[in-house]
């Protein structure tokens, strides 16, 4: 089984000159063609930008059928937060709040799915900023995602600069990520701010996709995953 999976901050649809270009964003989605997608930075209902359109029900037209959405943040135009969108049937979900020091909350999405049979827990994330909060964001996150019976993949902004800071601490060993690359300011990258984790795969590819760079200020990260035997899973 070879999963495509995605995760991308798309700062509310905003592009680098403060455009707002859903339509160009639900595009590049589809061009990635990823099986399991993450979005942070996601505004939702009708009024969100005053164009009419609900963003969440145009990417279950267009991107996925099946959806999960943490709202964040209540606005009077809609809701604020952060997605996780699925080509598989989600069998179960659950919004967890996370530890917070800032004036944002933070949640984490769980999603159970039922990937040609077989289950598959994907975590999305959108983490603070602080450092502090952020240690204490990806341990809670660890707990839950060592728990999973089985295959498990965490997608999502994290916020993290470093490459062998709290995140790696709190899933290495246990877990692999995907090669850490520069994915903001998404013209000039420096920052790694923006992961993919998993356990119960191997990975075939992962790629930054730098054509998207116009459209959000993150890139978006993807990583081909193999389902892993289950005797390499159990070493």
């Amino acid at each position: 089984m070879l999963l495509r999976v995605l995760s991308w901050n798309v700062h509310g649809c905003i592009d680098y000159r403060g455009r707002y270009r859903p339509g160009d964003i639900v595009d590049q989605l589809e061009a990635m063609d990823a099986d399991i997608v993450a979005l942070q930075e996601i505004e939702t209902g009708p009024g969100a930008r005053g164009d009419g359109r609900d963003l969440r029900q145009l990417l279950t037209r267009t991107v996925a059928p099946y959806q999960v959405f943490a709202g964040t943040l209540q606005r009077a135009a809609g809701s604020y937060g952060h997605i996780l969108l699925s080509r598989f049937p989600v069998e179960r979900a659950r919004i967890i709040d996370l530890p917070r020091l800032d004036v944002e909350p933070r949640k984490l999405i769980h999603g159970r799915l039922c990937v040609n049979g077989q289950p598959v827990d994907v975590f999305a994330a959108h983490l603070g900023f602080r450092r502090r909060e952020q240690s204490e964001q990806i341990r809670a996150i660890a707990r839950r995602m060592k728990r999973a019976s089985g295959p498990a993949i965490l997608l999502g902004d994290l916020n993290e600069r470093f490459r062998r800071g709290a995140t790696f601490r709190a899933l290495n060993p246990g877990f692999e990520s995907a090669p850490r690359r520069a994915t903001f300011p998404s013209r000039w990258p420096v920052l790694p701010l923006d992961q993919i984790w998993f356990s119960g795969f191997d990975i075939v590819h992962s790629r930054v996709v730098r054509e998207a760079g116009r459209l959000s200020d993150h890139l978006p990260i993807t990583a081909r995953l193999r389902l892993a035997s289950k005797r390499h899973r159990s070493e």
